[in-house]
């Protein structure tokens, strides 16, 4: 019992931690799910709770993450509006039992650091054996810039730890994945977490699942009769056709086939990776100067290492140099690598590692140049522009914001450098380093922890919200079932979003939304015909810039604000 309690001690020990230093960058009061103000201030985090909440007034489907209440009368999924699927689809019971406003992105991106911290202390726990090192090492790579940026922007996208699983996988296919079926069911529900939280994810385990079939690969050419004779392609077909068969029903059950959406997206080298991207700190450090992009949309490739990491890094290096030339030659890279990519008797068949050394980098590899894009620039500098044909174009479109892709490479540096660190250094002299790195991670993004945590600590109040008199007068004489905005793309971003909160908070319709991707379903002929034979129970919303409007069609129209709004009977 005792032996089974210090074992388990440094997850505890990590995931508070990891609570922790989500209190450092964002207090406790996004935690409160009645508290949905903060998540009403603009931008995507409004589009990710107004979509959350349309889709809680939704009837169900049997394609669960359809609703009808965001693009009515067409179905749309819940899928783009990037609103976390899996917590929408659970909270929509919830919500069947009380009216109230709630959210869940707060407790889920504490679940996200949390979740982090004690699985990659679980990953490390396959290298390293001393209990602080592994403390150490999983908040230094929890604490990653790359993780803290994207919590309460891309709330979805905060989800690093479906990474981490997935190198999990790679790092314990032996005790996970010893079978062929294990192995698919391993892959298989990954895979269906990926499309339930956020489909870049499927992308990201995608490489992963390359590294996992070139690792299990070399395992089976330096087998040693310790496995079960079955054929590696066997092995590798079933894994790859579990996940990606996997990844299509969940996307078919969220209704991601059924909702008209376009497939792509302009701007592929646009929001692709740069390749100065590991060290460019993008306003994220107090002490690194910000590089330059080639491109504006390359903040989507933002993949800083963070001070502690590259402080990490330098020291590896030092060592290295250190142990391999100086000290002993005999020391060498083998050594010091074999225990990061066999890290099992079962693999020892190979006398060298660099089988497994030349897999990683093959993949890492190919992880950055599909991060990338075709256009493969350097700083402000385009070094090389791929011509590739509209075909391969349009599938890659699907992932347009290409430099999100470049997560996996990020952990599988962070986690290579902690563990040969780990190789390279005696115990109480690691200790020290770690500890050095954990600060310099933390103290180099002072200024952004007191920007984020002033940001969402402080309680706000959502100003825009449509609760007047006139509004209220109008929800009191008419029973408004839905909103039509008749010319969405000449509303201001406020003006949308105010009257889909309306709708939300009321339990409306609207018949357009802001989506991930473009609606290819008639939305301008619905409304046209809507406004054509206009509806007792709907209210019209025009913009200023179509005021003509009000002479060619027969409704009743009322000015509000800079807004007209149009009725088929007087108020």
């Amino acid at each position: 019992m005792q032996q089974s309690l210090k074992t388990k001690l440094p997850y505890v020990i990590t995931g508070c931690l990891s609570a922790a230093l989500f209190y450092i960058f964002y207090g406790f009061r996004v935690l409160d799910p009645r508290y949905v103000d903060w998540l009403l201030t603009g931008g995507d985090p409004t589009q990710h709770y107004l979509g959350w909440a349309l889709y809680r007034n939704s009837p169900f489907y049997l394609q669960i993450g359809l609703m009808n209440t965001a693009s009515y009368p067409f179905e749309a999924s819940v899928m783009f509006t990037d609103s976390i699927p899996l917590m929408a689809i659970l909270c929509k019971f919830i919500g069947l039992t009380t009216n109230v406003p709630f959210q869940y992105f707060g407790i889920w991106g504490l679940a996200c650091l949390v979740l982090m911290g004690v699985l990659t202390c679980f990953l490390l726990k396959k290298y390293i054996n001393n209990p602080i090192v592994l403390v150490l090492a999983s908040i230094l790579i929890t604490a990653s810039p790359c993780l803290l940026r994207r919590l309460f922007w891309h709330t979805s996208l905060g989800s690093h730890f479906l990474i981490i699983l997935g190198l999990i996988l790679i790092a314990y296919r032996h005790e996970l994945c010893y079978t062929p079926k294990r192995a698919s069911c391993c892959w298989a529900f990954l895979a269906f977490l990926c499309s339930f939280i956020h489909l870049y994810f499927l992308a990201m385990n995608a490489f992963l699942l390359l590294c996992y079939i070139c690792f299990r690969l070399t395992d089976k050419m330096c087998q040693n009769g310790s496995e079960p004779n079955v054929s590696p392609v066997a092995e590798i077909l079933l894994s790859a056709v579990s996940y990606f068969a996997s990844a299509t029903a969940s996307v078919w059950l969220l209704g991601g086939f059924s909702s008209g959406m376009d497939k792509g997206a302009p701007g592929l080298a646009y929001y692709s990776f740069n390749l100065n991207g590991f060290i460019n700190p993008d306003g994220w450090s107090s002490v690194l100067p910000e590089l330059p992009r080639y491109a504006g949309g390359q903040y989507e490739g933002f993949a800083y290492l963070g001070l502690g990491i590259l402080t990490a890094l330098f020291i590896l290096i030092i060592s290295a140099v250190y142990g391999c030339f100086i000290k002993t030659r005999k020391t060498g890279s083998d050594r010091l690598f074999s225990s990061l990519f066999i890290a099992d008797d079962r693999s020892k068949g190979c006398k060298t590692s660099f089988p497994f050394i030349i897999c990683l980098l093959f993949v890492v590899l190919i992880n950055i140049l599909i991060s990338a894009s075709n256009e493969i620039t350097f700083g402000d500098i385009l070094l090389l522009k791929i011509p590739i044909p509209e075909a391969i174009e349009n599938i890659w479109s699907i992932f347009r914001a290409s430099g999100r892709l470049i997560w996996p490479a990020v952990y599988i540096i962070c986690i290579s450098v902690i563990v040969l660190l780990s190789r390279t250094l005696k115990p109480n002299v690691l200790i020290a380093v770690l500890v050095l790195c954990v600060l310099l991670q933390l103290a180099d993004m002072r200024l952004v922890i007191e920007d984020k945590h002033y940001e969402f600590d402080r309680r706000v109040r959502y100003s825009e919200r449509l609760d007047d008199e006139m509004m209220n007068r109008i929800m009191l004489m008419k029973d408004i079932k839905h909103i039509v905005f008749i010319d969405k793309d000449n509303l201001t971003q406020e003006e949308m979003y105010a009257f889909t909160e309306l709708a939300a908070r009321r339990r409306m319709t609207v018949n357009d939304f802001y989506f991930a991707r473009n609606l290819s379903y008639p939305v301008n002929e619905t409304t046209l015909s809507n406004i054509l034979s206009p509806d007792d129970d709907t209210m019209y919303v025009l913009s200023p810039e179509s005021h003509e409007f009000t002479f060619m069609f027969d409704m009743y129209y009322y000015k509000y604000g800079d807004l007209t709004l149009g009725f088929k009977s007087p108020l």
